[in-house]
């Protein structure tokens, strides 16, 4: 009884040891040069950022504050999608599922605007002219 317990404890050891020392894959996130494409921005930092605010408490919420803004002029629904390219990231955030958004600024031919986007749907988005980043 006395081998089966060191055996036991030995294994358990090694066990946690192997967890702690698991490398986990690298979460996906945007990055600067990729050209994802949108279907809502808004026209200044702040109007985004007070989107963000109220994403992390409700879906409601958030929606709320996007259509006042939209109404006000502030931020703008495309019906179709429009490709852009980041040229920063503002902020990253987890949003009331706590899935992680990114707060981005972004260009569309001469002019910068800012948009949220969900960080996991950054794997297959192409760079700018092809560029592979690592």
């Amino acid at each position: 009884m006395n081998k089966f317990k060191k055996l036991f404890i030995g294994f358990l050891f090694f066990s946690l040891i192997s967890v702690f020392t698991f490398k986990v894959k690298a979460e996906e996130s945007f990055k600067v040069g990729q050209i994802p494409y949108i279907n809502f921005f808004c026209k200044n930092e702040k109007s985004m950022l007070a989107i963000a605010e109220a994403d992390v408490v409700s879906f409601q919420q958030s929606f709320y504050v996007a259509k006042m803004l939209t109404q006000f002029g502030q931020c703008v629904f495309s019906p179709y999608p429009i490709q852009i390219e980041i040229v920063q990231i503002v902020m990253d955030y987890e949003d009331y599922e706590k899935k992680k958004v990114q707060v981005i600024k972004g260009k569309i031919k001469d002019t910068f605007v800012y948009s949220g986007l969900y960080a996991y749907q950054a794997k297959n988005v192409p760079f700018k002219n092809n560029e592979k980043k690592i």
